[in-house]
């Protein structure tokens, strides 16, 4: 399984996003989601196609993006369930023989 700690840089990096306008947020959030989708299946698991520059971080970001939205204004097109299963499996993202989510 995929390392799941958060390292300064990380956190810095997470932090920066955190602190942006809602507007922002939910529209980067979008942004990683398409990426994951390019990387799993268009992409052919090429790690310059996401957004962080790595799996992990990109996982950590979507996560927290989406944590940081009151439950009212949280997005309707990606679910907490979608967003557990990739953090839960990462070596899905990983592993060029998985098959995509």
């Amino acid at each position: 399984m995929a390392n799941m700690e958060t390292n300064s840089d990380e956190r810095k990096i997470i932090d920066r996003v955190l602190h942006c306008d809602i507007v922002f947020r939910y529209q980067l959030l979008g942004r990683l989601q398409a990426d994951c989708e390019y990387y799993l299946n268009y992409g052919n698991r090429n790690i310059r196609r996401l957004w962080a520059g790595n799996v992990n971080l990109q996982i950590k970001l979507m996560a927290e993006l989406y944590n940081s939205f009151k439950e009212d204004e949280k997005p309707e097109w990606i679910t907490g369930s979608s967003l557990k299963l990739a953090i839960h499996k990462p070596s899905l993202l990983l592993l060029p023989s998985a098959l995509p989510l």
